[in-house]
């Protein structure tokens, strides 16, 4: 009796060592992984392309449970104009999402670059993001940048078409959104 009370214990003990390993210590995620661009709206029903996205960095779970990435996203055939040593992102995520935003020191100047929100799963395999669009404002002719759904850019990943694309977009952003917004 006391040999199996010594074995159900050392099981336990095992069982949330793991737990704790998987949860709060780093997953180191360098890959590159296939995924598809796409844009929402009437008449860009067919518009999307095959891109790769390349992470550098590790992502853990803080001791509370907050999704943390550290390191670097890059999606083929996108050049930023964020100088290459300041590429390295610090994403706290909220309720599975956060803002890529680049912030660098260049010529003197602090600088900001916001490239999107992405919204990852439970599981931190599966993601999208929504990409931001420089759009000129008609009230004064300055430049901001946002993202509309009437014709916003979408990357999602692991999709090989657009229509798994979609699916998987619907699939992460659905707990927030609450209906599925991509089509």
């Amino acid at each position: 009796m006391t040999k199996g009370i010594i074995i159900s214990v050392s099981l336990l003990v095992l069982a949330i060592a793991v737990y704790v390993g998987k949860q709060w210590f780093p997953m180191c995620n360098d890959m590159e992984l296939p995924g598809i661009q796409y844009q929402l709206g009437k008449g860009n029903e067919t518009v999307s392309k095959p891109v790769v996205i390349r992470l550098e960095g590790k992502m853990k779970r803080s001791l509370l449970g907050r999704q943390h990435f550290e390191g670097r996203i890059e999606v083929s055939s996108e050049e930023l104009s964020v100088p290459k040593h300041s590429r390295t992102l610090r994403l706290v995520f909220d309720d599975s999402r956060a803002i890529i935003d680049y912030r660098y020191f260049s010529d003197g100047q602090l600088g900001s670059y916001q490239y999107g929100t992405i919204y990852i799963d439970k599981d931190m395999n599966k993601f999208t993001i929504l990409r931001f669009s420089e759009e000129t404002a008609s009230y004064k002719g300055e430049k901001n940048i946002g993202w509309s759904g009437e014709n916003g850019i979408v990357i999602s990943d692991p999709a090989a078409t657009r229509e798994e694309a979609v699916k998987l977009s619907n699939e992460i952003t659905y707990p927030l959104f609450k209906r599925n917004f991509f089509e």
